[in-house]
């Protein structure tokens, strides 16, 4: 079995097959918080995938990723919902989406059910809740605040053409790297500026959905108020 191999930010020097563009497509992205009331459990300390993001390439409008499979096994990663597998946006929306799983680990938020006197039970979208309480969700349930300020940073980010896609399925095969050109959505106005970049993958291995994330540079950024890391920092390869 050969060895596995390790990639640097170098990606002329990973040895892979000509990387080929990733068209953006309008779809929902349900794996990133916030854009998906209903949340499920990500653990995030994992390495057995790694992920080298690149800064963007303003003149074409693309960022390139490179993801490593450190087990012995293919891999066949998916979004949820029919949501893509990989999401490249800012690595503020990406430091968001790992600081939400690792502060709600076992995210179950879903529908509301009312009980109402002479009606019955009634279901309330959660969505229609929050834009209801407004800050005095984040006042009676964290978690909502926490969805709120992740949906709103991945908005701003589509408006200004920071958001890009990897569609369902992402093929992995064992002990190999696979890399990929994300074409981002064009800025709603304007000229699109130059970010921090960020990626976000789910896999499901051994029947258990994992997150996996990288941020341009290997560095985390700080984002609000909110000073805290999290339980980790950016899962680069070769670090």
């Amino acid at each position: 079995m050969a060895p596995t191999r390790h990639l640097s930010a170098k990606f002329a020097a990973l040895g892979l097959a000509a990387a080929f563009v990733v068209a953006a497509a309008p779809m929902s992205n349900a794996q990133i918080p916030g854009n998906n009331p209903r949340t499920t459990v990500f653990p995030v300390d994992d390495q057995r995938v790694e992920i080298v993001v690149d800064a963007l390439n303003e003149e074409n409008g693309t960022v390139r990723v490179a993801v490593q499979n450190n087990t012995s096994s293919n891999i066949s990663c998916t979004g949820l919902d029919g949501g893509p597998a990989a999401t490249v946006t800012t690595a503020e929306v990406v430091a968001r989406s790992v600081d939400f799983y690792t502060q709600y680990p076992q995210s179950t938020i879903a529908d509301l059910i009312l009980q109402i006197p002479q009606i019955g039970n009634q279901t309330i979208p959660l969505g229609s809740v929050q834009a209801q309480l407004g800050s005095a969700g984040e006042f009676m349930n964290p978690e909502w605040g926490a969805l709120t300020e992740s949906g709103e940073a991945l908005e701003a980010a589509r408006l200004a053409g920071h958001y890009g896609v990897m569609a369902s399925p992402l093929a992995i095969p064992a002990e190999q790297a696979i890399e990929r050109v994300v074409r981002l959505d064009h800025p709603v106005e304007g000229q699109r500026a130059d970010f921090q970049t960020g990626v976000f993958l789910t896999c499901a291995l051994g029947g258990q959905r994992y997150a996996f994330h990288a941020y341009e540079g290997g560095i985390k950024p700080a984002y609000g108020t909110d000073g805290s890391t999290g339980s980790l920092g950016s899962a680069g390869l070769g670090s």
